[in-house]
């Protein structure tokens, strides 16, 4: 459940996100997979989701350890930067490109783009301002938001 906190985090995202939109962000331009049922898409996005989680858990891990562990790992904030961008943020990109070659299932195009844009949204502001990435509430929080609205439960950073 979102509380008042996270909601107004979201709407912050949700504000730079739409300022990214009006100056020219990029469109993902889904196609719709008639060959692809929203059971098999969801299946297959879970997936993707799943492996990004994992991909971003060990990079942490690989991160966290060439640092002298987690209490030293981000005192650096350059450090911390290179941690989001590298990690986080690369791993998101790669996602993303997973996502879009699934397509969408036919007559879901609208919501799986929305999905996507959002993901996209939450790495141009990370690459802006890779700090960003590591705040409480994170650049990928409306995302995340969207893909629960859609039925995906592993798109969660």
């Amino acid at each position: 459940m979102w509380g008042r906190g996270a909601f107004i985090g979201v709407a912050g995202v949700l504000a730079v996100a739409l300022v990214g939109v009006g100056c020219g962000g990029g469109s993902s331009e889904l196609v719709a997979n008639v060959e692809l049922s929203k059971p098999t898409y969801m299946k297959k996005a879970e997936a993707v989701c799943k492996k990004n989680y994992e991909k971003v858990r060990e990079g942490y891990e690989s991160f966290v350890k060439s640092h002298g562990g987690p209490e030293n790992a981000f005192k650096d904030p350059a450090d911390s930067a290179k941690y989001a961008e590298d990690v986080v943020v690369g791993e998101k990109k790669k996602t993303v490109e997973e996502l879009k070659a699934l397509g969408a299932p036919k007559g879901e195009e609208d919501q799986v783009e929305a999905i996507v844009e959002a993901y996209e949204e939450g790495i141009e502001v990370g690459e802006e301002n890779p700090v960003q990435v590591m705040s409480s509430n994170g650049v990928f929080a409306y995302a995340t938001y969207v893909a629960e609205e859609y039925g995906l439960e592993s798109c969660r950073y």
